[in-house]
């Protein structure tokens, strides 16, 4: 869910030169979970986009405290 959610606010919110997540998901690098998120925590979620390289880079906070991180490529 979280890495469907970090494309999903990506694909909705992020109006970058090159942004191309409309192309083919081609794997994931670098992705830690350190920590569960429930139900009722509130997150913040930081996204990145590096165009040349096709790469969305994710993390989840809640307080502060990082609740996981990654890496999402995609074919040009």
């Amino acid at each position: 869910v979280q890495l469907d959610w970090a494309v999903h606010y990506a694909r909705t919110f992020m109006s970058l030169p090159g942004l191309d997540l409309a192309g083919q998901f081609t794997g994931m690098e670098s992705i830690k979970f350190q920590s569960p998120i429930l139900p009722e925590d509130e997150v913040t979620l930081t996204l990145g986009f590096e165009a040349a390289r096709g790469r969305l880079s994710f993390a989840y906070e809640r307080a502060g405290q990082r609740c996981s991180s990654g890496l999402l490529v995609f074919a040009a």
